[in-house]
Parts: C-alpha cells; sequence; structure tokens
C-alpha cells in the first residue's frame, strides 16, 4: 500500500511543520476545540495536541480522517501554496498506479531527492 506518510516525510522537514499548523489553523477557523475534533475523529485529545505541537507524526489515516471532518483534500492540510495543485495532479496519478508500480515511482523520486541532497 502506498505510504503518504513515509515519502511525505522525506519530502522536507517545512513542510511536515507548515502542515502541523494548517490542521490547528482549519481547527481554529471552525471555532471548534480540540475535543471536539477527538469526538469527530476517535483521535485522543492528547494525541491531536501532540500532533498540533509537533511532538507526533501524524500517519496517512490521521491525515485522511483529519482532511474528510474538514472536508478538504489531504494536500490541504499542508501549507504548501503552489505546489497545491502540483500535489493533487501527482496523487490522481499514484492513484491510478498499481501498488508496485506506485512503489517504484516512489524510489524514483527518492533517488531525485537523494541525489539532489549530496
Amino acid at each position: 500500500m502506498f505510504a503518504v506518510r513515509d515519502w511525505r516525510f522525506r519530502v522536507s522537514d517545512g513542510s511536515i511543520a507548515n502542515m502541523t499548523l494548517r490542521i490547528r489553523k482549519l481547527r481554529q477557523e471552525r471555532g471548534w476545540t480540540i475535543d471536539h475534533v477527538a469526538s469527530l475523529t476517535g483521535y485522543s485529545r492528547g494525541f491531536i495536541s501532540q500532533v498540533e505541537n509537533d511532538k507526533r507524526n501524524p500517519s496517512a489515516e490521521f491525515l485522511a480522517i483529519f482532511a474528510e471532518v474538514f472536508g478538504v483534500p489531504v494536500p490541504e492540510l499542508y501549507d504548501a501554496g503552489e505546489m497545491a495543485d502540483d500535489l493533487l495532479a501527482m496523487m490522481d496519478i499514484m492513484k491510478a498506479l498499481s501498488p508496485e508500480d506506485r512503489k517504484a515511482a516512489l524510489r524514483a523520486v527518492s533517488g531525485f531527492l537523494d541525489r539532489k541532497s549530496q
């Protein structure tokens, strides 16, 4: 299965921090407390607080549930700016691939990132 979390954390530490800030912002824009979000998602208040404060890394399942509760696509949980459309296009492409091809695509992207960091 395609592991969103594994790929996402290799992209950039900045994206992770921006995402946690966006999660809190979405909650606050709606006037929701952490307790309310916990009741909607089934996650504990403590876990949600830790994610918002960048003390826990959210799983792909958490992101999917959170996106559904807030009524936004998963990429909108990121403060991706101009990359949001690219992320949505990449997700559509990945959905069309077989599990084996998704893994191969992720390995290829990881290879690009490894070369870039050298």
